[in-house]
């Protein structure tokens, strides 16, 4: 009856915001699984916001993904995602594209996947400076943004945790 209806992706995200909302766990864990298989075919800044909102595993391959382009990230991109994320991804494609000079010159492989695991460390540490002062700290690198109060939303982002510290 229905066998000629094609999904396409815009459909599996709205499949997967719908079920997320209403907990419809199978269907959600089912669209989670289509987008992932075609991740390529989603555009990284906007698979970032994906990614935070629905699916934190989409982030790293995200990040390397956007770290070793040759394009640079426009304003019209870095505006889709937290600040905090667009810097820790300029600071990865700068030190990458340094590095991957240097070492192609000397016979070395690159590892963008390092220089990302380095500056999400970075933005942890530094996340916890600012928040010192504001009775919170941001403490390890995890895979949930953490909102639980206004002061904490300048450093709630994927990849960082909040907690407060009394």
């Amino acid at each position: 009856m229905h066998n000629d209806y094609v999904v396409t992706l815009a459909d599996w995200v709205a499949i997967l915001s719908i079920s997320t909302r209403l907990m419809f766990e199978k269907v959600r864990e089912r669209a989670i699984n289509e987008i992932t298989a075609r991740l390529d075919k989603v555009e990284a800044f906007e698979l970032i916001r994906l990614a935070i909102k629905f699916d934190e595993q989409w982030l790293k391959p995200t990040y390397h993904r956007i770290v070793i382009r040759n394009e640079h990230i426009t304003h019209a991109e870095s505006v889709k995602i937290p600040v905090h994320m667009a810097i820790m991804l300029t600071r990865s494609r700068e030190q990458y594209w340094k590095d991957y000079t240097w070492n192609r010159n000397h016979g070395i492989p690159s590892d963008p996947n390092a220089i990302i695991e380095a500056e999400i460390r970075l933005m942890a540490v530094e996340c916890g400076r600012v928040q010192r002062n504001r009775v919170s700290l941001c403490v390890g690198v995890v895979s949930r943004p953490w909102t639980c109060c206004d002061f904490l939303r300048d450093c709630s982002f994927a990849g960082i945790v909040c907690f407060h510290v009394t």
